[in-house]
C-alpha cells in the first residue's frame, strides 16, 4: 500500500493533528494485517479480497514540508488504539 499524505495544515503547528495521526495510523495497521480501513470508499466494486499481510508505506509531501519529518516521526512513533 503506497500513500501519499499531502494535507499537512500551516496552522497545526507539528503539520497534523493528534486525531489525524491517530486515524492514519490505525488505517496503516489494518492494510499491513491485510484488512481494508472501513471508514475509507473504495474506487472499485467490493469483492473479496484475500487477507495477506501487507508492506504499507507512507510518504508525507506537501506544500509545508517543513513540518512533513515532524508529522513522519510522529506517525512511525504512535501505536494505534484500534483499527477503522
Amino acid at each position: 500500500v503506497y500513500l501519499r499524505l499531502q494535507c499537512a495544515r500551516e496552522d497545526e503547528p507539528r503539520g497534523y493533528a493528534d486525531a489525524d495521526i491517530e486515524t492514519w495510523a490505525a488505517r496503516a495497521t489494518s492494510w499491513a494485517a491485510g484488512r481494508r480501513p472501513a471508514d475509507l470508499p473504495l474506487v472499485a466494486p467490493k469483492s473479496p479480497a484475500p487477507k495477506v499481510k501487507r508492506d504499507v508505506f507512507i510518504f508525507f509531501i506537501n506544500g509545508f514540508k517543513p513540518k512533513a519529518p515532524l508529522a513522519a516521526m510522529r506517525l512511525i512513533g504512535h501505536r494505534p488504539s484500534a483499527g477503522p
